[in-house]
């Protein structure tokens, strides 16, 4: 689990969490970490088919999509850590700085000018979601961990994966925390998994939502940006 506070001091007028992958990104950052692992031979062949499978299961619904997320985690089982940062370094510098969404530089600059809180609200892991956060010039982070034994991954999560319900809760735990009023919460995201964070605060936007997000953004009268 990671949650890093904001080191701010001043008091913020409200919140507003935005997701990583296809929202703050224009693509999803879990694939391409994944295929550049395999192209640089860090991925047994065993782990290599089950993700492969986990991802087919994933995409026909086949299972339940938070278990199914949970043990995707196990491609990185027996990696040491530190191959891990230094594989993230290079999917940062070349992928994923030159994928930043536009939209969303336009959203991010608008709340910082009205003195909102900025959160990355990720299933994403750390050595991602940080460098992201940090070039946004954003004030915090809330994202997933994986298990460390001497300094190699277990394969297993550190804690509930920040996806589905999970995303939920600890949106509305860290509005608690800091003393932040939901209603007055923003909440940007594409994905239907994310319902249980666009559903707990009062301004929901869907960014290039998928098809069955779009149905409930176009139900409950929320905003849609499909730039």
């Amino acid at each position: 689990m990671v949650s890093i506070s904001s080191k701010s001091e001043a008091k913020k007028s409200y919140v507003a969490f935005f997701d990583l992958d296809d929202t703050l990104l224009s693509v999803n950052s879990g694939k391409i970490l994944f295929g550049e692992a395999n192209r640089n031979g860090l991925i047994s062949r065993g782990n290599l088919l089950y993700g492969l499978y986990l991802t087919v299961l994933y995409k026909l619904k086949l299972a339940h999509s938070t278990k199914i997320i949970e043990k995707m985690a196990f491609w990185l089982k027996g990696m040491e850590e530190k191959k891990v940062i230094e594989l993230s370094d290079s999917v940062l510098d070349r992928f994923l700085i030159n994928e930043i969404n536009k939209a969303m530089l336009h959203e991010l600059e608008t709340h910082r000018r009205q003195n909102a809180q900025l959160v990355l609200l990720s299933a994403a892991l750390p050595y991602i979601c940080l460098p992201i956060a940090k070039n946004l010039r954003m004030d915090d982070v809330i994202c997933s961990s994986l298990q460390l034994e001497d300094g190699i991954f277990t394969g297993l999560p550190d804690g509930q994966l920040v996806f589905g319900s999970e995303k939920g809760k600890r949106l509305k735990a860290y509005c608690d925390l800091h003393g932040l009023d939901l209603e007055q919460a923003y909440c940007y995201a594409d994905s239907f998994s994310d319902m249980p964070a666009l559903e707990a605060v009062g301004n929901s936007v869907c960014v290039r939502p998928d098809r069955r997000l779009t149905n409930m953004a176009r139900k409950h009268g929320w905003r849609i940006i499909n730039d």
